[in-house]
């Protein structure tokens, strides 16, 4: 399940969160794209806002594939590691697209 919210038409954005796999790895991706995919082209975001906990290796792993842009790291009481945001912008994603999807494609077909 991937969440979208706080959706600003006039700003053009949306924030991206609470994902909660369900299946494997490849599928998840697979709608992590998805997702993103519908922001992009149906509501016609410019960008898409985020965040991860700078330990979420996997979370961090998939947006440095698509190119995501780091905004601000907070620290949040109580954890011990920091909440890193950042925006992927429609134009990086377009470009960086096609390679991840190569990859889940590598790994589908296995």
């Amino acid at each position: 399940m991937k969440g979208l919210y706080e959706y600003n038409p006039d700003e053009g954005t949306i924030e991206s969160g609470r994902f909660v796999g369900f299946g494997s790895q490849v599928q998840n991706m697979e709608a992590l794209l998805l997702s993103f995919d519908f922001a992009f082209d149906k509501l016609h975001v410019k960008q898409i806002n985020m965040a991860a906990l700078e330990n979420n290796t996997v979370m961090r792993g998939i947006q440095d594939k698509l190119g995501v842009e780091i905004t601000y790291r907070e620290r949040l009481e109580g954890f011990e590691y920091d909440n890193i945001h950042s925006v992927l912008r429609k134009e990086v994603y377009d470009e960086k697209k096609p390679k991840v999807e190569a990859l889940i494609n590598r790994f589908a077909n296995r």
